[in-house]
């Protein structure tokens, strides 16, 4: 499958929303080698109009790449099993979901992962914060869905401790960060802690605090069954659609490690390309953020950190065989939580 790794991509004729979520254009956004050059109205120079991918064209809308997290992604495969009560203690490792996802092996953990990370893609989400007691297991599962982030190996938290691998990233792979998450009353010198308040705070004191949905009193650890962000730009699920924007867009981007100045459409590519022209989505002319939800609209294209993982709304890193494998792995793993949870 082509993936587009360092090609010149220009999408023409295309709108784009800004920081605040309201549409700029028509005009041009290129990428080469992966890093966004110019976002700019109008024509592009006649140099960008060679580039070896040109897509975008009348209809279509760039969004920056959304951030998903904090999540606990084995969970993916208990939806439907896990309720809100059980989300709302996941991060201190507490309560029946903490345990079935401690209790999974490590594939078990990596393909539950992997599926998430799948459908995060096409839904539009570029990188992750998850946390997670099989930390290599699901920082593997990221990098092979063609994603980027931070996964934390919690310390202190129940039922999902862990202990943190060595280093701080995969092998040969800068995409995908690996810390601690502290429990404990001292956390260590460079660890996220968890509050009180169930939020995690980076090391320099600066909260993930990501949108909560309508009906929850806090944050909680984003499960199967809040997984689209198209639903918060809506209104419906989450009372301020442009706060959400900002959050997923680039607010929540700075609390990454050595991600503090991240700007949107700026460096690596991380973007979203929606098709408005047809449904589902449809919109006569551009609009802004709150008019994407709470529909799932055409997620056309999608680059995560420089790569080309969505285009023509199929993941160009995994398919049907990757979802078989993983059914086999998990087949029996959903009846045996569910019977011990009886």
């Amino acid at each position: 499958m082509a993936q587009h790794r360092g090609a010149a991509v220009l999408f023409f004729e295309v709108y784009w929303l800004d920081v605040d979520g309201e549409p700029v254009g028509p005009g041009y956004v290129y990428v080469r080698g992966g890093v966004v050059e110019a976002v700019e109205p109008g024509e592009p120079p006649e140099e960008m109009q060679y580039a070896e991918m040109v897509a975008g064209g009348p209809g279509r809308l760039v969004l920056p790449g959304l951030l998903l997290g904090p999540v606990v992604p084995e969970t993916y495969v208990l939806r439907g099993l896990v309720g809100p009560g059980d989300a709302l203690g996941l991060l201190r490792g507490e309560g029946w979901a903490a345990e079935a996802v401690a209790s999974m092996s490590g594939a078990e953990a990596y393909h539950a992962a992997l599926m998430m990370f799948y459908e995060a893609a096409v839904e539009g989400y570029t990188a992750v914060v998850a946390v997670t007691p099989h930390p290599i297991e699901v920082a593997r599962a990221l990098d092979a869905a063609g994603l980027w982030g931070l996964v934390l190996a919690p310390r202190g938290c129940g039922a999902l401790d862990a202990e943190p691998p060595a280093g701080d990233a995969l092998p040969g792979e800068a995409r995908v960060s690996i810390g601690v998450l502290d429990c404990t009353p001292r956390p260590g010198p460079g660890a996220f802690r968890l509050t009180g308040e169930g939020l995690i705070e980076a090391p320099g004191g600066d909260r993930f605090e990501p949108p909560p949905w309508r009906g929850r009193g806090a944050p909680a650890p984003v499960t199967a069954a809040a997984a689209s962000p198209w639903p918060m730009f809506s209104g419906l699920t989450h009372p301020e659609p442009r706060e959400a924007y900002r959050w997923l867009a680039w607010r929540g981007y700075r609390l990454l490690p050595g991600h503090e100045a991240y700007e949107p459409l700026r460096g690596p590519a991380s973007l979203v390309v929606l098709d408005y022209s047809e449904p589902p989505g449809w919109l006569p002319e551009p609009a802004g953020v709150e008019a994407l939800g709470p529909a799932r609209p055409r997620v056309e294209t999608v680059m995560s950190r420089g790569r080309m993982v969505v285009d023509g709304e199929e993941h160009l890193y995994l398919g049907r065989s990757a979802a078989e494998e993983a059914a086999r792995t998990l087949r029996g793993l959903r009846g045996r939580l569910a019977r011990k949870n009886a």
